[in-house]
């Protein structure tokens, strides 16, 4: 017998979520935006350098500033 499995869905996060686990210093506007679109919280869920964050900035319209380690 051959069971197929259907890969799970999560539930979107919401802003509220989202701003409980995002630092301070990721404004509301960029929050707002990862909360209304899947492609810009897989591309900000893989910024790895400032480059990777202008790029976002640029594509999104938004002003997201990495905390200072």
């Amino acid at each position: 017998e051959v069971v197929e499995e259907t890969p799970e869905t999560s539930a979107p996060l919401t802003y509220d979520e989202l701003r409980l686990r995002l630092p301070p210093e990721v404004s509301d506007d960029v929050v707002k935006l990862l909360a209304s679109s899947d492609e810009a919280l897989l591309e900000f869920s893989n910024i790895a350098t400032q480059q990777d964050v202008n790029e976002f900035n640029v594509k999104y319209g938004v002003e997201l500033v990495l905390p200072q380690v």
